[in-house]
């Protein structure tokens, strides 16, 4: 379990959000990878993750956010 757990690790960026933060689980929606149903969504990569860490950057005037996740269950 642990091993999975720590294997499947995503890297997001996106636009400045300060309400994220590490321990902080999200729930994330992937779509299936095939052409022929993107609104199915991928049970193994779709689910709950970890919030590992955040990172905070301003350059000018846009705040920008990357975080590390991990996924935390895989009952779904």
């Amino acid at each position: 379990y642990n091993h999975h757990l720590n294997n499947t690790a995503v890297s997001v960026s996106l636009s400045g959000r300060l309400d994220f933060k590490p321990g902080q689980i999200v729930n994330i929606e992937i779509p299936e990878l095939t052409i022929s149903d993107r609104r199915k969504l991928n049970p193994q990569l779709s689910g709950n993750y970890l919030v590992q860490t955040t990172s905070h950057t301003i350059q000018g005037d846009q705040l920008k956010t990357n975080m590390n996740l991990v996924k935390y269950d895989w009952s779904t």
